[in-house]
């Protein structure tokens, strides 16, 4: 999911998340405002990810 809404889902749901973008800039932000939660961000398009995350698993993207 975004990096915004990555946070979101962790802060609000005390669930493990990982955000994607393709803004390296965005990356960084993102990741610092996630240091305190259990959120990964990870720097590609959302269209190359390819990770299973086992029977929960959730896209969104804008």
């Amino acid at each position: 999911m975004g990096a915004g809404l990555a946070e979101y889902m962790a802060r609000n749901y005390q669930v493990s998340v990982v955000g994607v973008t393709i803004s390296a800039e965005q990356q960084k932000m993102a990741q610092a405002r996630c240091a305190d939660l259990d959120v990964e961000i990870r720097l590609q398009d959302y269209r190359d990810l390819h990770d299973s995350f086992g029977p929960h698993r959730l896209r969104w993207h804008v």
